[in-house]
């Protein structure tokens, strides 16, 4: 093994090609840039024992270290390192790519890096959120027209995915850095879709956001936490001043008394709904609008409450006739 060390310590820089070699573990320097920033300690553990019974089967790709002859900066394969380095092993096997890296942030780097994180062991949502939050505050290097839709799909196009799966993870960089590492905590009850909702309003209003939709959840499930958030975090949005699609409070409002009577009205042949029952029932007719269809559903619906009432008079009078 010393002498396959001394006789690959070296990289030919006239070579083209990249050059697989061993290399001492010390001369092997972490990117502190890349994109994985969680490495979960047990599945270091677990790649540890596997390559202590079978050995490093895929070698790490590594940058040389510019400026510092002898060094390499990791591109792809720290977890494996991390292995290596655990097992207490003295040489690793590297693949050394030509160009250079002077350790600096590179977002188009740290990007690729999340694309081959994606295909092994997958990233968390927050380090999603930070490449994504890389390639907006830097889009004007990347693209020099600035066009953000570019970094959307930049992101998108890298990871293998479609632009609807990016949108979200750019709507959450505006989540509260509080708030955005909730979302990849077990227990914490905060799931994705109810952090991307959060993340549109003011980063001063989320928390407040969520206490109150808490609070009118009022230790209900998870689904209907979600549609609390979305009833309160729209009534902050529209009373802010940002545009909100569809549903305007009036009609809603509206639709929304429609509803009520239509429950009075049928409560009185199939029986009388729980507080609890209302409460759920109230919030999917506020949380599910009914945008530019408002009137015609509203007129259709007023039609079936009549209709119902007509049921109901029948009903009353066949039961006083049996009397």
């Amino acid at each position: 093994m010393a002498k396959l060390a001394k006789k690959v310590a070296f990289v030919q820089e006239e070579s083209e090609a990249p050059v697989t070699l061993l290399l001492a573990m010390d001369k092997v320097l972490p990117d502190k840039h890349q994109s994985r920033i969680d490495f979960e300690e047990e599945a270091i553990t677990e790649l540890s024992v596997s390559i202590a019974k079978i050995g490093q089967e895929q070698a790490i790709l590594v940058n040389p270290a510019k400026g510092r002859p002898g060094f390499y900066y990791i591109f792809f394969g720290e977890s494996r390192w991390r292995a290596c380095k655990k097992n207490g092993a003295k040489m690793i096997l590297c693949t050394v790519l030509k160009e250079e890296y002077d350790g600096q942030l590179d977002p188009l780097r740290v990007l690729r890096q999340s694309a081959e994180n994606m295909c092994r062991r997958g990233h968390k949502h927050f380090e999603l959120v930070r490449v994504m939050s890389l390639l907006l505050q830097h889009q004007e290097k990347i693209n020099p027209k600035g066009f953000i839709g570019r970094s959307v799909d930049m992101f998108a196009e890298t990871n293998g995915k479609s632009e609807q799966w990016a949108n979200p993870y750019k709507t959450l960089t505006n989540l509260h850095p509080d708030l955005l590492k909730l979302i990849d905590q077990k227990g914490s009850g905060l799931t994705f879709l109810m952090g991307v909702e959060l993340a549109r309003n003011a980063q001063n209003e989320q928390k407040i956001v969520l206490e109150e939709a808490i609070k009118m959840n009022n230790g209900g499930s998870p689904a209907m936490l979600q549609r609390a958030i979305s009833i309160v975090s729209r009534r902050y949005r529209i009373a802010s001043g940002k545009h909100v699609r569809s549903r305007p409070s009036e009609r809603r409002d509206e639709y929304f008394n429609f509803f009520k009577k239509l429950t009075a009205a049928t409560n009185q042949v199939s029986g009388n709904l729980t507080e609890e029952e209302f409460a759920k029932f109230e919030m999917d007719c506020l949380s599910y609008g009914l945008g530019d269809r408002a009137p015609a559903l509203l007129s259709q619906a007023k039609q079936v409450v009549e209709f119902l009432q007509i049921r109901i008079d029948a009903l009353k009078a066949f039961i006083a006739k049996k009397k």
